[in-house]
């Protein structure tokens, strides 16, 4: 039995409906039973759109929702990526910056909504998409719309959605595939009334996922709408593919290309993901997400986006189980995405299993990131020997780069061709953690901690690798050991590690960080005779050093800054200054990374007795205000130390 909120659904669905025939002159049409049509066709047409179109599984879960409960507003651009020419310097800074400013990124000039760009034109309409971009959902909002009466192209029209995949094992093509859905719903001789809606343009067809069939049947379609489109240029017709099954010209279609979703889209999914299944999980999600944007980085995606929201659905914490994250995001890259959608997708790797697909894109972007290369051309692909060293494993006969490179991008989205040539995986994070794989499985992990030393770059690899692997202890005991504290790359490393809680023996834990208290003790009594006060999240150090410890601040930051904003690997060689391996860097202990090793500290719950550091002024000004988070350290004169403070 229907809900009474289904049944109010469908009101405005039959009311368009009506009005679409009512002012089609089929009256004098023998063929037509218009009373029927106006009745029993109108219900099930209503039935059909509420029902099927309007409901489907939520990926990740065993949920079936609504396209209008969970649908967020998608962006599209006729500027298509891998058409528009980028130099590798532009594309490395653009997906080093995905990671650290998605909160911040502004939304392209050329981006719209689908329906504002459907209705701005007047040709075809084809949507390219990498997988899980949301083309589905955006056509079977499309299709909601224009049944329940939003106007497309100014008139009222009657839509039909058909997806590529049900019609592929048939072989149907579109006027077939019409034909039997006007049946099913027990219209009077269907294919004179899919001619008829055409040639009066007031058919609206929404073609999905063109690229889930053979490419005989897929360009059997392409031949018969755009002789459709050229027949009755009236109507409005849509397709979507991946962007490989539209890479030729179409005459008389537009091509326009899903954009990411925008961090403010992200949230708003979140909210609806969550709504009625957990609202106080979804809000404590979005909390989270608004604290650390970084967090929804993989997010760009609905389907990626999904993965995201099961995750924490199912008690996963995000921010200290990444590798979790990026391991569940993969998988439904490399296959579970296709066979969630029951897709039997004709690919040059479909012989191997999932997990002999991340072994050899695991060897692929180990040696891609072993090389320094993040943006690659198939040409380099073939120099690191990655493809041909992984099917010697599989024992089978080795794919051709090239091949497997369109395979990859094509079949997967897991790469993407960011200007013409020029490719790289979906998220910088994606290759890292494949790299962070390759290191475990092939036991060169304290390799990693001398690669590590000598470039910073590796740090999220470092991260991965110290999360992941069964026993951290040597791999955690050496990066210690090589760690300056006093660097700011070094300690947000090791802070990142501890918070994502590694599995590590009590002995190793209490070990580093005693080594940690120590040193900031020592960094404090290097530093001169000091005075502490914290104010809220604001450690105050009083010290007659204090405009030199204020002016040594600056500097280091300044000399940071230049660093990180240098995407130029060789003019960063030539300013070292902020990485040179001191061999006593109290000073930058004290000024620049104590936030950081006080927060590592903190994260291990280990008491300052048993650090052998209680008596020490700094932390027993820090443990008599709580243990608190420590956002900001001000260096000041001794001389205007209030009355009521540490003394």
């Amino acid at each position: 039995m229907n809900s009474p909120l289904l049944e109010g659904f469908k009101e405005p669905i039959k009311k368009s409906f009506a009005s679409v025939f009512e002012e089609i002159n089929l009256s004098t049409e023998a063929w037509l039973n218009k009373t029927k049509l106006l009745t029993i066709g109108r219900d099930n047409y209503a039935e059909f759109i509420a029902a099927k179109i309007g409901r489907f599984p939520l990926f990740g879960t065993s949920r079936e929702v609504s396209v209008g409960d969970v649908y967020t507003r998608v962006q599209i651009s006729n500027d298509i990526e891998s058409q528009r020419y980028k130099s590798r310097a532009q594309i490395e800074h653009r997906l080093r910056a995905h990671r650290t400013s998605v909160a911040e990124r502004a939304k392209s000039d050329s981006s719209i909504t689908p329906l504002d760009a459907i209705n701005s034109g007047t040709n075809g309409f084809a949507l390219l998409g990498n997988p899980g971009s949301g083309k589905s959902t955006v056509f079977r909002h499309l299709a909601i719309s224009a049944a329940s009466g939003t106007l497309i192209r100014g008139r009222l029209r009657i839509p039909i959605f058909l997806a590529v995949r049900e019609m592929a094992s048939k072989s149907k093509s579109v006027a077939e595939a019409a034909r039997t859905f006007f049946a099913s719903l027990d219209f009077e001789a269907p294919d004179r009334l899919f001619e008829a809606l055409a040639r009066s343009g007031r058919l609206f067809l929404l073609l999905d996922g063109l690229d889930e069939t053979t490419s005989h049947h897929r360009q059997a379609l392409l031949d018969e709408i755009i002789e459709l489109r050229a027949k009755h240029p009236s109507s409005c017709i849509c397709i979507s593919a991946r962007p490989y099954s539209l890479s030729t010209g179409m005459q008389n279609f537009e091509k326009w290309e899903t954009k990411p979703l925008e961090f403010s889209d992200r949230l708003i999914f979140i909210e609806k993901w969550f709504s009625g299944a957990d609202d106080a999980k979804g809000k404590r999600l979005i909390e989270a997400c608004s604290r650390t944007p970084a967090i929804l980085d993989l997010g760009s995606s609905p389907l990626l986006l999904s993965i995201v929201c099961a995750l924490y659905h199912n008690d996963l914490e995000i921010p200290q189980d990444p590798d979790e994250l990026y391991d569940r995001a993969l998988q439904g890259l490399l296959g579970q995405w296709d066979a969630f959608r029951c897709i039997a997708r004709n690919t040059p790797i479909a012989e191997l299993s999932i997990s002999k697909r991340f072994v050899l894109v695991s060897e692929i972007a180990a040696r891609l990131f072993s090389a320094g290369k993040i943006v690659f051309s198939v040409t380099e692909i073939e120099e690191t020997k990655a493809v041909q060293a992984a099917y010697d494993r599989f024992r089978i006969e080795c794919l051709e780069s090239c091949e497997l490179v369109n395979s990859l991008t094509n079949d997967f989205g897991l790469l993407i061709e960011r200007s013409p040539g020029d490719f790289s995986f979906s998220h910088l994070t994606f290759q890292e953690f494949l790299t962070a794989k390759y290191v475990i499985a092939n036991r060169t992990d304290i390799d990693l901690v001398s690669e590590y030393r000598k470039n910073p770059r590796w740090s999220e690899v470092v991260k991965l690798v110290a999360k992941m692997l069964p026993k951290p202890e040597p791999f955690i005991d050496a990066l210690h050991a090589v760690s300056r504290l006093g660097n700011f790359t070094h300690a947000e490393t090791l802070r990142a590690i501890w918070m994502m809680n590694p599995i590590c023996s009590i002995e190793v834990r209490n070990k580093v960080m005693q080594t940690i208290a120590t040193r900031i003790a020592a960094a404090t009594k290097h530093c001169g005779v000091i005075k502490i006060r914290i104010v809220n999240n604001e450690l105050n150090i009083y010290s007659q050093r204090h405009e030199e410890l204020s002016g040594f601040r600056s500097m280091y930051l300044r000399g940071l800054k230049r660093q990180i904003d240098d995407d130029d690997e060789t003019k960063t060689a030539k300013s070292k200054s902020v990485w040179v391996n001191r061999s006593d860097d109290a000073k930058e202990i004290l000024t620049v990374t104590l936030p950081v090793l006080l927060e590592i500290l903190a994260t291990s719950g280990i008491s300052l007795s048993s650090l052998g550091v209680r008596s020490v002024r700094l932390f027993e000004a820090w443990e008599a205000a709580g243990r608190r988070p420590i956002q900001s350290v001000v260096f000041k004169d001794i001389k205007q130390l209030p009355n009521d403070a540490d003394a």
